[in-house]
Formats: C-alpha cells, sequence, structure tokens
C-alpha cells in the first residue's frame, strides 16, 4: 500500500496578490499596466515592488484622474493581499475601490471597469460574502467579453476559479473550466508567467480529479512556460510531478522531480510549508524504491518543518513513515518509539479505516520484535476493518498482508499460501501492481514450505517478471546515479560513499575486460541466431509455395483457395513477428553496448577517450532509435522521419548539455523512407549537430541550430543542417579534413548517392542533396503540412 502524507499546498483559502509601480503608470497614463489582479488558490502573480505607505506617497502626488484611479486600485489590492489583514485593511480597501469607480464615472475607460469588479470580488471574498464575490467576477467575465478585454478576461475566470473547491466533487469540474479559460487567455495576451502558474494550479485539480495524463501533459507545458519566463521558484510543479510520476509506478522520473523541487525550493529559500510536503514525498519515493537510509532522512527534514509549523496532523503521519522507515533497516528500537509517539497523539480507533495504516506499522513491528501476543492484537483489528470496508477498497491489502506475515511466522504455511491467492486475485480485480508483485512472492515462500517445488518456482518466475517491469535493473542504475549527481552538488556531500566508490572501481575495472568480451560473444549468438532465423524463413517460404502449387494442381474449388490464402497469410504474420523479433533484440543488444560504454566510460581519466566513447554512444543510439520504431511500427521497411528526427535531435541535445540556451528548430517534411536511406541520414545528423553543438557555442554563447529535410526537386532530397555559431577559421577545408566525424560524413554521403556542400555564412551550413528512394510500401515524401517545430 501507499503510505502517503498528503498535504496540499496552501490555496483555497489563501490569496496572493500583485501590485504594479505607480511610476509607471504616472508616466504612461495607461491603465493596461493595471494587470496587478488577483489569483487565489496557489496562483500567484506578478511580485509587488512597492509598499502601501509607498503607494500612498505616489497617490498624493499623482495628477490626472486616470493615474488616480488605477493608483487607487492597485493600494486597494494591496491592503487585500496585506498578510494577516484586518476589518480596518478590508474597510480601507472597500473605500479605495468606490473612489477609484467615482473617478472612473468621467473617464469612461472599459479596462479600469473591468479590473474594478475583479477587485470588488476579492474583497467581497475576504469579507466572506462569497455570493456576492462569485456575481462581481461574473459580471466581470461578462464585462471583459463585451469589450474584448482578454488580460481583464484572464484574471476574471481566474478569480472565478476561487469560488470552486477541488474538495467537493460537484464543483471540481467547473474549477477546472474556468483555470483552462484562464490560461487560454494568459497564452493569448503573452503573459507567459501567469499562464504558467495557472496550468500548474490546474494540474493540481486535474491529479484530484484522477485525470493523470491531463494532468502530466499541463504540469510539463506549466515547466516549459516557467523557463521560458525565467522564473526560479518551480518547486511546487516539481513536486506535483514528483508525486505524480511516482504514482504511476515511474520511480526514476519521480525521484528526478521530486529532488529538483528540494534543489529548487532550498535556492530560492522557500521558508513556506512547502518544505514540509516536499520532504516527505521525497522520502516515500526513497521508501519505494528500497533505499530506506535516504527515506529516514527526508522523513526526518519533514518532521523538523511540521515541528516547527506545529503543524500536528502532519507530524503524525511523518512519525508513521518515520516508523517504517527504521523497521526497514530493522532499527527496532526507535521504529517502536515512533510508533508509541503516533500511539499517544493520535488515539487510533477500531473500526475507524483511517487507522488502519497505523495498526499495520505496528503489526509489522511487533513482529519483528517477535512479540507475537501485541502483533495478534493488531492483526484481530485490522481484520475488523477488513470486514467492514467494500470487497474492492484498496485498503484492504493491509488486511492481506498482515494475516499472510503473521501465519507465515506461526508457520501455518497452507493457510498462508491460501491468503497469498485471495491477495493476488484482489490486486488483479482493483490492479495494483505492487501488491500483485508480493502475492507471488509470499505464494512462493508459503509452497517453498510446503514442499510444492513446481508451484513454488512458478511463482517465483511471476514474482520476477512483475518486479523488473516496475523497475528494472536500467531505471535502478539510473536512480542511483540521478541520488549520486544531486549530493554531489550539495555543500555537505557524503565523503564515505564516495570513498567507497573509489574502492569498487579496482574490482569493476577488471570485471569490465570480461563484461567487453562477454558482449563480442552475445553479438556473434545473435548475428548466427539472425542467419539461422533468416534460413528457416527461407526454407518455410519455399515449402509453402510448393505446397500451395500442389493444392492448386489437386483441388481448383473456392474452398481450398481459401485454405492456401489463411496458411499464406499466417506465413506473413510469422515472417513480420520474427523480422521484428531481430530489430527488437538488435535494439536491445545496441542498447546493452552503451550501457557498457557508460560503464566504462566512468574509469577513464583521458578526456579523449571519454568523447571517442560518448560520439560512439551517439551513433549507436541513432542506429538503435531505427531498430526501436521498425519494431514498434506495422510497417517494417520505413521510417517516420519527422518522429525520429525530432528524438534523435531531443537525445543529443539532452547528452550534449551546453551553458548557453541552444535553441533548436525543426523543418522536416512529412515523411517515410526506408532503412536504407534512414541509417546514413540518423548518422550524419548525429555528426554534424554534435559538432555544432561542441564547437560552434564556445563558453555560455547561445544560438540557433536549424535542422532541414525536404524535397530539393523531382525526385531529390535535401539535408541541412545550420548553425549561427563562430563558424569555421579561415583557410580551413572540411572534405580535406582527417577526422573521423568528417570522412563517415562523406562516406555516408557517398552510400546515399548525394553530393556535400558547405556554407559558411553566419556560422556553418551542411548540406547533402542526394536521390530520393522510393520505400516499398508508403508515400515516400510529402509536403510538410505543419509549422517548423523549435526545440530548446
Amino acid at each position: 500500500m501507499r503510505n502517503a502524507l498528503f498535504l496540499r499546498r496552501k490555496g483555497s483559502g489563501e490569496t496572493i496578490g500583485v501590485t504594479l509601480p505607480a511610476s509607471a503608470m504616472l508616466k504612461h497614463f495607461s491603465v493596461t499596466l493595471l494587470l496587478f489582479c488577483i489569483l487565489s488558490n496557489g496562483i500567484a502573480q506578478d511580485k509587488a515592488t512597492a509598499t502601501i505607505p509607498e503607494l500612498l506617497q505616489q497617490l498624493r502626488a499623482a495628477s490626472g484622474q486616470q493615474a488616480r484611479a488605477s493608483l487607487l486600485l492597485t493600494i486597494a489590492d494591496a491592503y487585500i493581499l496585506k498578510p494577516g489583514e484586518e476589518k480596518k485593511d478590508l474597510d480601507s480597501a472597500g473605500r479605495l475601490i468606490s473612489q477609484a469607480i467615482e473617478l472612473n464615472k468621467s473617464i469612461g475607460s472599459n479596462e479600469l471597469t473591468g479590473i474594478s469588479l475583479i477587485v470588488q470580488s476579492k474583497l467581497y471574498r475576504e469579507q466572506g460574502a462569497r455570493e456576492k464575490g462569485r456575481a462581481s467576477a461574473q459580471q466581470a467575465i461578462v464585462w471583459a467579453d463585451q469589450y474584448h478585454l482578454m488580460v481583464q478576461m484572464a484574471y476574471a475566470h481566474a478569480e472565478m476559479a476561487t469560488y470552486y473547491t477541488w474538495e467537493k466533487v460537484e464543483e471540481l469540474d467547473p474549477k477546472i473550466k474556468h483555470l483552462q479559460v484562464a490560461a487560454d487567455y494568459f497564452g493569448k495576451s503573452d503573459r507567459v508567467e501567469m499562464k504558467a502558474r495557472t496550468l500548474e494550479h490546474l494540474g493540481d485539480c486535474l491529479l484530484v480529479k484522477g485525470d493523470d495524463e491531463s494532468a502530466l501533459t499541463v504540469l510539463h507545458q506549466s515547466v516549459d512556460l516557467y523557463k521560458l519566463a525565467g522564473v526560479a521558484e518551480m518547486h511546487g510543479v516539481y513536486d506535483l510531478l514528483g508525486g505524480l510520476y511516482a504514482s504511476l509506478g515511474e520511480y526514476k522520473e519521480g525521484l528526478r522531480y521530486g529532488l529538483l523541487a528540494v534543489k529548487t525550493m532550498e535556492q530560492v529559500t522557500d521558508t513556506s510549508t512547502h518544505w514540509l510536503a516536499i520532504y516527505n514525498s521525497v522520502g516515500l519515493i526513497y521508501n519505494r524504491l528500497n533505499d530506506f537510509s535516504e527515506a529516514v532522512a527526508y522523513f526526518k527534514k519533514s518532521a523538523r518543518i511540521a515541528e516547527k509549523f506545529k503543524d500536528s496532523a502532519a507530524l503524525r503521519l511523518v512519525w508513521g513513515n518515520m516508523a517504517v522507515g527504521y523497521q526497514s533497516l530493522h532499527q527496532l528500537p526507535q521504529a517502536l518509539q515512533m510508533i508509541q509517539q503516533v500511539k499517544r497523539s493520535f488515539h487510533p480507533q477500531d473500526g475507524d479505516p483511517i487507522s488502519v495504516g497505523f495498526f499495520h506499522a505496528a503489526f509489522g513491528i511487533y513482529l519483528d520484535l517477535k512479540q507475537m501476543d501485541s502483533a495478534r492484537a493488531y492483526l484481530r483489528r485490522i481484520e475488523h476493518i477488513h470486514q467492514l470496508l467494500p470487497a474492492d477498497h484498496p485498503r484492504n491489502s493491509f488486511y492481506y498482508y498482515v494475516a499472510i506475515r503473521y501465519n507465515l511466522a506461526i508457520k501455518d504455511f497452507t493457510k498462508a499460501g491460501s491468503l497469498a491467492d485471495s491477495l493476488r486475485n484482489f490486486a488483479e480485480r482493483v490492479h495494483l501492481k505492487r501488491e500483485l508483485e508480493r502475492s507471488h512472492f509470499y505464494k512462493f515462500q508459503a509452497d517453498s514450505a510446503l514442499g510444492n517445488l513446481s508451484s513454488a518456482i512458478r511463482h517465483y518466475q511471476q514474482y520476477i517478471t512483475v518486479k523488473e517491469a516496475t523497475l528494472g535493473e536500467a531505471t535502478q542504475r539510473q536512480i542511483n546515479r540521478l541520488k549520486v549527481e544531486f549530493q554531489t552538488e550539495k555543500k555537505d556531500s557524503d565523503i564515505q560513499v564516495l570513498q567507497h566508490e573509489k574502492q569498487e572501481k579496482e574490482v569493476q575495472l577488471q570485471q569490465a575486460g570480461l563484461r567487453f568480451k562477454l558482449i563480442v560473444a552475445g553479438i556473434v549468438v545473435l548475428l548466427l541466431l539472425l542467419v539461422l532465423l533468416y534460413s528457416r524463413y527461407s526454407i518455410k517460404k519455399k515449402s509453402n509455395r510448393l505446397l500451395l502449387e500442389q493444392k492448386q494442381t489437386i483441388d481448383s474449388k473456392n474452398e481450398s483457395l481459401e485454405l492456401m490464402n489463411a496458411a499464406q497469410q499466417k506465413l506473413l504474420e510469422e515472417k513480420e513477428w520474427l523480422i521484428k523479433e531481430i530489430h527488437h533484440r538488435v535494439k536491445n543488444n545496441l542498447q546493452i553496448v552503451m550501457s557498457l560504454l557508460n560503464t566504462q566510460s566512468s574509469f577513464l581519466e583521458s578526456a579523449k577517450a571519454k568523447d571517442a566513447i560518448l560520439q560512439s554512444q551517439h551513433r549507436m543510439y541513432a542506429l538503435s532509435l531505427i531498430h526501436q520504431r521498425l519494431y514498434q511500427t506495422d510497417n517494417l521497411a520505413v521510417i517516420a522521419m519527422r518522429s525520429y528526427i525530432g528524438e534523435l535531435v531531443g537525445y543529443l541535445r539532452e547528452g550534449l548539455q551546453k551553458p548557453g540556451k541552444i535553441h533548436f528548430v525543426l523543418e522536416v517534411d512529412d515523411m517515410t523512407l526506408d532503412t536504407a536511406q534512414a541509417v546514413p541520414i540518423g548518422l550524419i545528423l548525429n555528426e554534424t549537430i554534435t559538432n555544432a553543438l561542441k564547437y560552434a557555442f564556445p563558453g555560455t554563447r547561445a544560438g540557433l541550430i536549424t535542422v532541414r529535410l525536404n524535397k530539393a526537386g523531382e525526385d531529390l532530397l535535401r539535408l541541412e543542417v545550420t548553425d549561427n555559431g563562430v563558424g569555421l577559421a579561415t583557410g580551413i577545408d572540411l572534405l580535406d579534413s582527417n577526422s573521423m566525424g568528417m570522412n563517415l560524413i562523406q562516406i555516408l554521403t557517398r552510400q546515399l548517392e548525394g553530393e556535400l556542400r558547405f556554407s559558411r555564412h553566419g556560422g556553418l551550413s551542411v548540406e547533402v542533396v542526394f536521390p530520393l528512394t522510393v520505400p516499398p510500401e508508403g508515400p515516400s515524401a510529402q509536403p510538410a503540412s505543419e509549422q517548423p517545430t523549435a526545440v530548446h
């Protein structure tokens, strides 16, 4: 069962607002600068640039009715947003709004009218007059729509969203709808940061609704917009993404975004209760990854924040998580101490489903301590809750866990095996992967003890299959690397871990040679397998053709013809399966070689050697991507170039990160090419883009790399990679270069039967024009149907 601490970020009743410098308003006398309107429920605005006394001083010096009306609304908004505002502050805001409305009667500004309605709505909401506030927000929406005020429309819908709560099911959809409209209008009015914050809140609401896929899309859009706007405070959206990925079982991504949330939060020195939820979330992910030491460390950080803010409810939950962590570390006295602290403050009740998590943790600790009477008492309390819950309620897994473990401990293996079967049926019915994995493991233990060896082996194999599907070895290595990378950026790096890694290097170096030999042997075996498969396929094809000819001679009836067509279709399906399997195995072996090269590079000190290995990895990735796409599509002969080039460019961009911002623009026609042309194109792109990233933009220089693949005439294609970097020094002839990359590009160009050209205007352009080979099936090349794609 997922043991999580659900701590929502502040927002359901808290409001955060914006003011703009009055000096700017006085200078331009324009209400278009008053884009300070209110968003609540966690959506912040433009940061205030002046205090209330400063704004009042500016109001006294202001001349002109429009500037004064704008300042009056700005000051009213500041009073409403004042932390811990009192009744007198809200009364002052009300008087200022009335004065602004009165001034605007002679001005007649539609923009000021829209702003005043939104500020009035917020005031009503802060005063508790929610019906009046809702009516004012609705009036602001109607007004903005009538006069086509996009900015006011965005803020009005955002304000209206605050009148709906995610805690009520019937109000969640209207809240989501208003946030979607607000985000759309923020985008149309080029309010990038405000659109990002609105999408962050929208993603949070979609998570509550259970629409994980839409939430994932929206939250990633929010991240991209935050980066585009140059916003540093992104720990909130990173935390949401971390929790979402973890709940989907993608722990690598969950940990990556969780650590990004921690890193960002510590860099911006956020002192809110965000720390409490984020530290706890990262601890839960580490717990699911069986890194219990790290989990307990983060739970302790979360507990310190809960104690600081005197949040007793959160503290009880964090204590419970710490108890489970200590138990997993076999530090049972500490685990028992934590569970007793929770018991003293929580007072769990029999028959209360909320208490089942505490009962489960207490049972496990007492069972490990061999205090069977206490463990049995908690088992009975959990069984009582199980009998009260619906059959498919997720909390029922608590009962199965404790009942199986108890019967294994008292050596009643028959009952333990029966309960493991019940847990498996329950997990399959409710779609709980973790519980399905554990059910097979418990069944393996019970069958092993009973001597049912064949059944035990079968369930252990199923346990391994489910476990590897959830978190494979490659994923685990990536997670460990992310953990080390994060730790090395902190001042208090774990020196002991680094020393331990240093000691292991000698052993790993000795093993590296053996691994390389095994890989070579594996490739040879794979080639032999490919020859064998092709030979078997040829023999079957020949035999089937002879059989079809005999059938046509013996029986020319329609029934025989149908039988022959069915046999032929079966052969075609077998052929496609075999070819897909070949591509799949080739792709897997290339990935293994890439992984080994990556491991080998970590032991090399020579920068040239590391660079050579990195280039080899990129070339292998370009090849493996071809095979991956071949076995994932129905057409085994052609490659969709637009998506292939997009994914290849994304991989190269991530693998060769630069200090400066390097933007990519892809102008690729919607076309499919056969592998004979797709492979050279992929390798040429790998060499040219890698060269541009490494040498065209030295230091932190920013720039643009454009990749084009389109028609150059009748039956001709043009592949072009252009950068606006520093270019080449005078006198350098690339065609005479002896570099491996340049030689490889020339060889690949000849393979394409094309012509290689270079241009040095404003950077460097590499162009290959070559004849089009029509793929075996489907269209060869189609005109572009979309605008160029920008990759940042």
